[in-house]
């Protein structure tokens, strides 16, 4: 039953995407984020469903009625740039086959994000898309909440598979969506909407907490950090609300989560850790001998016969090949200082980006509700470069996501700058387009749904 509703829905928005391009990008985006095939147990498993999405996608670009235009933006320019490198570096690879396969698959994240920018233009469009991205892992933060709560935090959690494959990649996962849930809280015009996302965010921060992911709890502290330095006028009180939480939870924390979350003070007697520094090693040394770097498949036998160093550390385990643990060794190893320079550009500009956007809007009331998505995404985006230094996490969908959100609602906003003549009459953040006779609903209203 599972495999027929998931392929009847798959069916109509196939159609549907030849139609409305951007239909097809919110396919492919559930596909890849929210893996609902996974959830199945017949043929839609294997269904090759990402790649019909892909392909209508295409098609739609040509035949649907969607407006296409590339962002001018400086992220989308280093992303192109990167995406060309990549290109370059599996051209080198030392394991050529291996490396096309799997560069292969990055590609079509990375080229299906720029879709996503060339399409995603009305308020209507980038808030699905926010949906589509926090409901998909929502869904998961919200059983994973319920069986870490029933389980006493005892259970084991894993990931339902896509790029949240384990317990640590489900963990930064969880906690890089929290930002988006907050934000369709905030702005939600619909009580019991606002309800079931308080209770959605409760339970995926309970949900991170159970994976066990040391990365994840370090991205999880980043992010309160965050949030608490831009609370200005609020900070005591919420300083004082976390502490009160913090303290009223200790007892019910497991003894295994306090031992697991202390090994992060000695590091350099835990196996784990130790290996991830051998790792970081090999990749430097990878780099510093090539400068396309190993290619995408960098992490083999064969590879670490060549570069990994010869430790003298017992602790580390060095008689297995294992992968970068870190999103920015990952790209060191396969595709040298160049690729690293220009992957770390992409997200540098796309800070910037929201920033700049930011700093224009901070006093136009009609354009509150996108100047609190900007900042969301960016407080996202330093969990993912926090939790991410310790997990090879570099070419997930969600990150990319996180940008198309960025540039399409800082295009959006460039369009919107402003006021409408009705803007007087209009609810405080209402953003509105100049057509006086129907003003259009806010960026964070969830009108048109």
């Amino acid at each position: 039953m599972r495999d027929l509703i998931l392929a009847s829905i798959v069916l109509v928005m196939l159609v549907g995407s030849l139609r409305q391009v951007w239909i097809g990008v919110l396919l492919w985006t559930w596909l890849g984020v929210g893996v609902p095939h996974k959830l199945t147990y017949g043929f839609a498993q294997s269904a090759p469903f990402a790649a019909m999405a892909a392909g209508a996608t295409i098609v739609g670009l040509f035949v649907s009625r969607t407006p296409v235009r590339m962002p001018r933006s400086l992220p989308v320019k280093v992303l192109w740039a990167f995406v060309i490198w990549t290109w370059i570096t599996t051209q080198m690879a030392i394991h050529g086959a291996e490396s096309s396969e799997m560069g292969s698959q990055v590609t079509k994240v990375l080229l299906m994000s720029i879709v996503g920018m060339c399409v995603l233009h009305s308020e209507r469009h980038i808030r699905y898309f926010v949906w589509v991205d926090a409901g998909s892992i929502g869904f998961y933060g919200f059983k994973s909440g319920i069986y870490a709560l029933a389980t006493g935090g005892g259970g084991t959690m894993v990931g339902p598979g896509g790029f949240m494959m384990d317990n640590n990649l489900l963990g930064l996962s969880m906690i890089m969506t929290v930002p988006l849930l907050f934000y369709l809280y905030s702005t939600s015009p619909h009580i019991w909407t606002r309800r079931i996302m308080r209770v959605v965010i409760l339970l995926t921060v309970i949900a991170v907490l159970g994976t066990y992911s040391r990365g994840a709890f370090l991205s999880l502290t980043g992010m309160l950090c965050v949030l608490w330095w831009r609370a200005k006028g609020r900070r005591l009180k919420i300083a004082v609300i976390v502490l009160c939480v913090a303290v009223a939870l200790i007892p019910a924390i497991p003894e295994k989560w306090t031992n697991r979350m202390n090994t992060v003070k000695s590091y350099d007697q835990d196996q784990s850790a130790m290996t991830r520094v051998h790792q970081w090693i090999t990749a430097i040394n990878i780099a510093n001998h090539r400068i396309t770097g190993a290619g995408f498949q960098a992490y083999t036998q064969h590879v670490q016969d060549l570069y990994a160093p010869v430790v003298e550390n017992a602790v580390a385990d060095t008689h297995h090949v294992y992968v970068a643990h870190s999103i920015y060794f990952q790209v060191l190893g396969q595709h040298g200082w160049i690729g690293l320079f220009l992957w770390i550009s992409t997200w540098l500009t796309t800070l910037h980006l929201a920033v700049k956007v930011r700093r224009q809007i901070v006093k136009l009331p009609h354009l509150k509700n996108a100047y609190d998505l900007l900042g969301l995404c960016q407080v996202a985006l330093i969990g993912f470069f926090m939790g991410g230094a310790f997990l090879s996490f570099a070419y997930a969908d969600l990150q990319y996501n996180l940008l198309v959100i960025v540039v399409t609602t800082a295009r959006w906003v460039q369009q919107n700058l402003a006021p409408p003549a009705s803007a007087a009459k209009a609810a405080p953040g209402a953003v509105q387009r100049n057509v006086p006779a129907r003003p259009a609903p806010a960026l964070g209203s969830g009108a048109g749904r």
